[in-house]
């Protein structure tokens, strides 16, 4: 009997001690499935000459580590929250699948693929370190809802492949960047997209030849600077079309390193929204029929309500806590209300039909007050009294943790950070508190706390998610903005006490503003990391319950005490006229409002004395008559003359020939036509055309219309009139077509 219990303790040792795969003196074969767990903490490892005929499982929050130059075989499956950690590169056989998403950390490794590979429909693979993923020629495809996450400050590099993406709206985003430190390489890669494809945060950096092809769009929306690096191509094929509508104010984010720098157009379109476009250095190539387009600039003009749902009746207590949150997809959105046993509720939303449909609820013993999608749009996270994270599958509601909150406080705002690595989350009661939790997609690991000294009403993270603000409703400081480097909170700023409550505080997508609002009723902008000062202020005209800006940063949103959802146009410097949308049915308080990832939608939350409702918002745009050169499309970089009218030759009076950068390049065939508001070239201070070296080679149409006559000439086309003049050399057989515009340079 006692060597039977010696055996089974022998053995149950070796079952939970991590597996140890060994190769480094002689060959390990496996022919069966292995599971790779994390008993006792430890990290399993396949080290040396380790062959995997028959392929693995990472279990959930465990981590495996590969050191081996052997092929790994056979189904992959990484329970969502498993991690691969390459010690050094990792080939995957021909045979190869993925199940399920999980964690890819590799150290600045390469996974090196042996065949074609999809990442299945809703998984995602969350790249947690340098990692390069080497196609060798195959295809890397996204399934609906697929997605490759990236760590902030983590470089994800795609080269040598096929990469395809399966969902049809840009929304999702088969890569997305989960801060402005994340950086995406491309690196011989050909892009075929299903729709849209959007990026919206993070950097690109283009290597070699990168193709984008099909029918859709790369819609450009980050505030950072993205490169195009000497020698590299980045081209777009006949019928796409390249998008730049960064949420900044700066229009120089797309960087070529020098002359050998390409960007290419060829039977493609160049849209470019009201922050203008600037190309320093390289070279614009176009082929076929382009288009180059800044009518994207707008100013709004409407705001309807396109639908309206009853959320709860009868409702108990005071119903001041509600909030209302898009999915990360832009296809749900979810609710909740501060009434006793609310339920929460997940809606799916049709923008062709502007109706929505239940998807699910989960019930709620007590009183919710706030919730939250993590980035990823895997899990969403609600708090009342207690906090409660719930996994979402696109069908259901599935609770899978419920953290202790320290000195038993009451959680009644949250918010996750950028990366979905840390959940905040603010605490009222005898020892009121900011907590924040790191939650590693299976449950909550630690909480790094900062004692407050009052009820938190709102939580928001700055983009970078190194730094977190949130408002007090009664306080000598008002809204406050702390540092967090993962292990700590340190407080950098306050606003001291404007108002007698902060009920609202949004950071901008581009990190650089931060607005406020409150009781009494006014918007405040203030510069991000510092609330000394204001840069504006705009009266609402009742107490702000939320301001949110839009995703492209240039409107704010705010609802407060009345029935009506307002919008403020933002100029870098002054919140400008307003649009109104009154409300319908009509609620006595508005409590909440979310922008849908388009900027095509607003989801409000608000109540009347009886019931809870939500509301869908939709805005009108409208392109502006006129345009200023410096929201243009703008070639060259540096203007040394305060005027110049000749055509290319008269160059070396005026300017170094060094100064003379930037070409447009026209091959045999080629056209180009330049639309009303579109592309300027010119200096934004003075309003004139300026330095453009042009090549028109024999054969080459450029339509040229003003005042409905065309004119065409084998040496040189007459300046036209007004300010936005322009002379080109035409070589023999060329002929060229320019539809007149109104600038106004002073705009």
């Amino acid at each position: 009997m006692k060597k039977f219990i010696i055996l089974f303790i022998l053995l149950a040792a070796v079952c939970q001690a991590a597996p140890f795969l060994d190769g480094t003196s002689s060959l390990v074969y496996s022919s069966v499935h292995k599971v790779f767990h994390a008993a006792g903490g430890a990290q399993s490892k396949v080290q040396g000459f380790v062959f995997l005929d028959n392929g693995f499982t990472i279990l959930p929050d465990a981590s495996a580590v590969f050191d081996t130059s052997v092929p790994v075989f056979g189904a992959i499956d990484l329970r969502e929250t498993g991690t691969m950690t390459l010690a050094n590169d990792l080939m995957l056989g021909s045979n190869v699948t993925l199940s399920s998403g999980g964690g890819l950390s590799g150290n600045g490794n390469s996974l090196i693929l042996g065949n074609n590979l999809t990442l299945p429909t809703t998984k995602i693979l969350h790249i947690m370190s340098d990692t390069k993923i080497d196609g060798q020629g195959h295809t890397l495809t996204m399934g609906e809802l697929g997605q490759i996450f990236v760590d902030n400050n983590v470089t994800l590099t795609l080269q040598n492949m096929v990469f395809k993406s399966g969902y049809k709206t840009a929304v999702f985003p088969p890569v997305r960047c989960a801060g402005p430190g994340s950086k995406c390489a491309l690196d011989n890669v050909v892009i075929q997209p299903t729709g849209d494809i959007s990026f919206y945060q993070g950097q690109l950096y283009i290597h070699n030849n990168v193709f984008f092809t099909g029918t859709s769009a790369l819609v450009y929306t980050s505030s950072q600077s993205s490169f195009i690096t000497s020698g590299a191509t980045l081209y777009f094929d006949k019928s796409t079309t390249f998008s730049f509508m960064p949420c900044t104010m700066s229009n120089q984010q797309i960087i070529m390193a020098d002359v050998t720098s390409k960007l290419v157009l060829d039977g493609a379109s160049l849209n470019v929204s009201n922050t203008g476009m600037r190309l320093n250095n390289g070279m614009l190539l176009c082929d076929n029929k382009v288009s180059l387009d800044s009518v994207s600039g707008y100013s709004l003009a409407t705001l309807t309500t396109a639908t309206s749902g009853y959320f709860l009746g009868s409702y108990s207590g005071d119903g001041n806590y509600m909030k209302i949150r898009w999915h990360p997809s832009g296809k749900y959105f979810a609710c909740v209300g501060g009434s006793n046993n609310c339920p929460i509720k997940v809606y799916a939303f049709n923008p062709i039909t502007n109706t929505t449909t239940t998807v699910c609820n989960a019930s709620f013993s007590g009183y919710p007050f706030a919730l939250d999608w993590s980035p990823d749009g895997r899990y969403v996270a609600f708090c009342g009294g207690q906090l409660y994270i719930y996994s979402f599958n696109g069908t259901a509601l599935a609770q899978i943790a419920n953290p202790s909150l320290t000195n038993s406080a009451n959680a009644y705002n949250l918010a996750w950070s950028p990366d979905g690595r840390y959940l905040a989350v603010g605490c009222n009661g005898t020892n009121p508190s900011l907590q924040i939790f790191k939650f590693n997609g299976v449950t909550t690991t630690g909480s790094v706390t900062a004692a407050i000294t009052n009820e938190v009403s709102n939580i928001t993270w700055h983009p970078s998610g190194a730094y977190i603000a949130f408002g007090y409703k009664t306080s000598t400081y008002n809204t406050l903005i702390y540092s967090f480097n993962g292990t700590s909170l340190s407080q950098v700023s306050d606003s001291g006490n404007p108002g007698s409550a902060s009920y609202a505080a949004d950071f901008s997508p581009d990190g650089n503003y931060i607005a406020i609002g409150g009781d009494p009723g006014s918007a405040i902008i203030y510069n991000a990391l510092s609330l000394s000062s204001s840069i504006c202020t705009k009266a609402y005209g009742a107490v702000v319950r939320c301001a949110k800006w839009s995703p492209e940063g240039k409107m704010l949103a705010i609802v407060g005490d009345n029935n009506l959802v307002r919008i403020f146009m933002f100029s870098g410097s002054a919140l400008l006229p307003f649009i109104d949308c009154v409300l319908s049915p009509a609620p006595t308080k508005i409590m909440d409002v979310a922008w849908h990832q388009t900027g095509k939608y607003l989801a409000v939350m608000g109540k009347d004395a009886t019931n809870f409702y939500y509301y869908i918002v939709s805005p009108g745009y409208v392109s502006p008559t006129t345009q200023a050169l410096s929201k243009s499309i703008v070639f060259g970089c540096k203007f040394v003359s305060s005027a110049w009218y000749g055509h290319p030759s008269d160059v070396s009076k005026r300017y170094n020939e060094t100064d003379y950068i930037n070409k447009l390049i026209f091959d045999q065939g080629g056209a180009l036509t330049v639309t009303a508001n579109g592309a300027t070239f010119g200096d934004p201070a003075s309003g004139v055309v300026k330095r453009l070296s042009i090549t028109f080679i024999s054969g080459t149409t450029i339509n040229c219309v003003e005042n409905g006559t065309t004119t065409s000439s084998a040496a040189e086309v007459a300046a036209l009139t007004g300010p936005a003049s322009l002379k080109v050399k035409l070589l023999s057989g060329a002929r060229v077509e320019i539809r007149g515009q109104v600038y106004d340079a002073s705009v």
